[in-house]
């Protein structure tokens, strides 16, 4: 089996490949092999990385593509490979997408969008959860199983609102860091002061993110942001894990 998990930036990458060793057993591939038939293209110079993962005979490779926008080059992608070499298909996509300040059901419209122009036609998909279709090329039929990802479920936000509600549950002393983190965030910007930074929200969340991580891991805090980013154990917490159950249940 081969699948794909398509991400938006490097912060999924590592948060989800460190996920999926710890609770599945996956294994990071140092040589970044998927397939000797063809390779991943290049769709941005700076924004683009993949990483491969393996357990048994399955292969899994996680793609962050440098934004939405990318998602439909990824599916075009991912039908001509399915086409072109079908004895190595990608038979799983998950997509894992932050909703920022959408309503879910209008990431999953969006989605569609991008699948449906990559024509991959689908319709009625549903949020974490399996949607099995089958698509039609030059006669042959071909199966795939999407599994978008919207998160958060329940409030708008992106995985770091995740993350953050991870750090807060782990006790009193933790949920206070968080809510001064995000505080300290609101005081610097509200403060009138700063002019060039932290002018985007999804900018200021990784700013509260940052700040709650490095003050709950001190003698971390001058490692490299990949390694303050696994300190924590991610695969014990249960919002993380809700989040999540997709990887649970399918990889």
């Amino acid at each position: 089996m081969r699948s794909i998990i398509l991400c938006e930036g490097f912060d999924e990458i590592l948060i989800i490949g460190y996920y999926l060793y710890k609770t599945k057993g996956w294994l990071y591939q140092k040589d970044g092999s998927f397939s000797q038939l063809y390779s991943f293209p290049k769709l941005h110079k700076r924004n683009q990385l993949i990483e491969v993962y393996k357990k048994n005979n399955d292969l899994l490779a996680i793609w962050c593509v440098g934004g939405k926008d990318s998602f439909e080059l990824a599916f075009k992608f991912i039908k001509k490979t399915n086409f072109n070499h079908p004895e190595e298909g990608i038979t799983d996509v998950f997509i894992l997408t932050d909703r920022d300040r959408c309503e879910i059901e209008e990431c999953i419209l969006n989605i569609e969008k991008k699948m449906n122009d990559a024509d991959l036609q689908v319709k009625e998909l549903h949020n974490n959860d399996i949607n099995s279709f089958t698509y039609e090329e030059e006669g042959e039929q071909y199966k795939l199983n999407i599994y978008p990802v919207v998160l958060p479920f329940d409030k708008q936000g992106a995985l770091e609102t995740v993350l953050l509600d991870a750090i807060a549950e782990s006790g009193e002393e933790d949920h206070f860091i968080v809510e001064n983190a995000k505080k300290y965030v609101d005081d610097l910007i509200n403060g009138g002061k700063i002019q060039k930074y932290l002018q985007h929200e999804r900018l200021r969340l990784k700013a509260e993110f940052s700040s709650a991580i490095s003050i709950t891991n001190p003698d971390r805090s001058t490692s490299l942001f990949d390694t303050l980013l696994t300190t924590h154990s991610w695969e014990e917490k249960d919002i993380v894990k809700k989040h999540f159950n997709m990887f649970d249940k399918y990889l």
